[in-house]
């Protein structure tokens, strides 16, 4: 039946109840996601309404139904994160009552995925291995229709692949291009957005004994290209390598050196490139070269090249 109940100013809300199976006597209705109105009725007040209470005397004088809401609420309601990052992590109640308790579940289930454990008003979060998306839910163990839902993603990268364009010669330019590129479980701008490369620098470019090449980083000037310990590479002061994200990958490439050499110049550049958590890296402070952590992967490439000229002023390179 269509019940109502008068609020203290005077909106009239629409509530049907209904039966619980264990009893008649305790009904309920959803109101909204997570929250439920729970009906005591023992003296079985619902129900024997008349028509048109204004002419036929209401039944229930000197009876009583308790009313209770029940209200679940997950927090956090959404997550994206890796293995690394989502580690321990705690869902609890939020906004929430529910006598007796409740009940905290996962699914899928997955082999070496995610796992849920605990009770009560919280349960913890092991990510495990496996890239999908993950439900959780807290039902109430008094009323199983009320229950509430969080969701979870758990991206875990795919291999890094690496492609090393050959040196393109053209006197007075040497050029050496590196891409490196990784997709993602499950694949979604997100999830690949999730992650990042940072790409470290060591070695040196000479023009002449003891005279540098300079290059901008970190957003503070130019400094010699000259690095006896590997150091980020990077033109601001964020460490993250600055990604290109389309058709399902992660992009990043590098050119260094495009400036014209100059005779006799040395350039001989060992790159380090690893792949992080983004939740792990700073996005700032990259010239006070922060610890970045263990990367997923790490990749390296090289860039060695020497201009010589010979007594016509020709210039060729060689690249031991």
């Amino acid at each position: 039946m269509m019940t109502h109940l008068r609020t203290s100013w005077s909106m009239t809300i629409p509530i049907r109840f209904r039966s619980r199976r264990k009893s008649l006597n305790t009904k309920f209705c959803r109101i909204a996601p997570g929250v439920f109105l729970v009906a005591e009725d023992t003296a079985g007040l619902l129900g024997t309404h008349a028509t048109d209470p204004a002419d036929t005397p209401f039944a229930g004088e000197g009876k009583s139904v308790i009313l209770t809401l029940h209200s679940i609420e997950i927090t956090p309601p959404e997550l994206l994160g890796c293995p690394r990052c989502l580690e321990n992590t705690v869902f609890s109640l939020t906004n929430s009552y529910a006598p007796g308790g409740v009940i905290w579940t996962l699914s899928p289930q997955v082999p070496d995925g995610a796992t849920l454990d605990g009770g009560g008003e919280a349960a913890i979060f092991q990510p495990g291995n496996i890239g999908t998306n993950y439900t959780i839910t807290a039902t109430s163990i008094a009323i199983p229709a009320c229950s509430h839902t969080a969701h979870v993603t758990v991206c875990v990268p795919g291999s890094v692949e690496q492609f090393i364009i050959p040196y393109i010669d053209e006197p007075p330019t040497s050029e050496r291009n590196a891409f490196h590129r990784f997709q993602s479980t499950p694949l979604s701008d997100a999830s690949l957005s999730h992650f990042c490369f940072v790409q470290k620098v060591r070695g040196y470019c000479s023009v002449s004994n003891g005279v540098f090449r300079k290059v901008n980083l970190y957003g503070r000037g130019l400094v010699d290209i000259n690095f006896v310990n590997d150091v980020i590479d990077s033109r601001t002061d964020n460490p993250i390598y600055p990604p290109d994200i389309r058709n399902g990958f992660h992009y990043i490439s590098d050119t260094p050196i495009r400036e014209p050499y100059l005779a006799g110049q040395k350039t001989e550049l060992y790159f380090t490139v690893g792949l992080y958590c983004i939740k792990g890296i700073p996005d700032s402070g990259a010239h006070t070269q922060p610890e970045l952590g263990i990367p997923f992967e790490t990749k390296t490439w090289d860039n060695l090249t020497t201009a010589t000229t010979n007594a016509a002023g020709t210039m060729s390179f060689t690249h031991p």
